[in-house]
């Protein structure tokens, strides 16, 4: 349809806006909107203290050269099981 712009959501979801208010605003494509990509990765790490296992990723997120700073990592714990507990790691890293 020729009157509305379908948008993927960063989520996933897509969302159906008319061509009408899309032409009234300022869309930013979060796909490429600077010369950063955004990476979201899974972890399953052993059974430790939440905090141990929070520090360690920060400490690996810190130690590498092509995380941008701006806008800062985040650690998020997700799950913990019998066996294991489950961390996203969500940052940005500077294209080659």
């Amino acid at each position: 349809n020729w009157r509305s712009a379908k948008l993927l959501t960063a989520q996933y979801n897509v969302v159906v806006v008319p061509n009408s208010v899309l032409a009234r605003q300022a869309v930013t494509n979060l796909s490429r909107p600077d010369d950063t990509r955004q990476i979201t990765l899974g972890v399953r790490v052993a059974l430790a203290t939440p905090t141990f296992i929070e520090q360690v990723m920060w400490s690996v997120l810190d130690g590498s050269t092509r995380i941008v700073k701006d806008p800062p990592p985040i650690v998020v714990l997700k799950t913990i099981d019998a066996a294991a507990i489950e961390v996203d790691l969500l940052f940005r890293i500077a294209d080659p």
